[in-house]
């Protein structure tokens, strides 16, 4: 039986894939390079395992044929885009995301979260300029000297105590917070409900009380909504406002 032909859009997908390596990037490569930035993401979300491996790849690439080491890179994690979702779903979007932040395991690499920035109904974030701004930090922090808060709060352990689960960040600036509600959401925990939380003064731990009793295992996951509200990826905005508290804004 014979295979049937390609669609068009898998035509036109698969000369993108050659144009833009042949085309696009290779002219540069004789050229002294300081670093790359990276914003994409949105036509690989419906093969999101599989960036894992293909994003990594293409960075070591690009590194290997321009000859001059492990020059910077950093990318723009997906925006906050399509409706939210009251109770935690499997979503593409959310996998593309996991597989960016997988791709920090590479030396000089980095990541502007823009979750809090992008928009529910349009998939291109408007404020470009928070954008630039949050790419930039990284390059003035680790390529010129700068001394400016560049990295968003980073999930480090999490702890099962009676009801509650003492989750732990790193790289908090001024404090945790919400930015657009008063409660923490885009949590849950296996085998139990997450009533409520409560925040520790220095602003680096939360505790998630939960109500019903635990069995087995315990996983505490965010919710994998398109629209997460999750503290590592809402942090660049505290990032920004303990930057402005401390005259560093751009």
């Amino acid at each position: 039986m014979r295979a049937s032909p390609p669609s068009p859009k898998m035509r036109f997908s698969r000369m993108l894939a050659l144009l833009l390596p042949g085309r696009m990037i290779a002219p540069l490569m004789p050229f002294a390079i300081k670093g790359a930035i990276w914003y994409q993401g949105e036509s690989n979300a419906g093969r999101a395992y599989q960036y894992r491996d293909l994003f990594p790849f293409m960075i070591k690439t690009w590194r290997d044929e321009w000859g001059q080491g492990d020059f910077s890179f950093y990318w723009v994690q997906l925006a906050d885009f399509m409706a939210e979702q009251a109770q935690p779903v499997e979503s593409a979007w959310a996998e593309l995301r996991e597989a960016q932040t997988m791709t920090l395991n590479l030396p000089k690499t980095g990541e502007a979260v823009i979750i809090d920035v992008g928009e529910g109904n349009d998939i291109h974030p408007r404020n470009k300029q928070e954008v630039a701004m949050r790419l930039a930090r990284w390059a003035l922090a680790n390529d010129y000297g700068v001394k400016v808060p560049f990295q968003s709060p980073t999930y480090k352990s999490m702890e099962v105590q009676g009801d509650k689960v003492v989750v732990t960040f790193d790289h908090v600036g001024s404090g945790l917070r919400t930015i657009d509600v008063s409660e923490v959401r885009g949590f849950a925990v296996a085998g139990a409900r997450v009533a409520a939380f409560q925040r520790v003064d220095d602003g680096h731990v939360l505790f998630l009380r939960m109500l019903g009793r635990m069995r087995g295992l315990v996983h505490q996951r965010d919710q994998r909504a398109a629209r997460q509200q999750v503290f590592q990826q809402l942090g660049q905005h505290l990032v920004a406002e303990h930057a402005r508290q401390h005259g560093l804004a751009l």
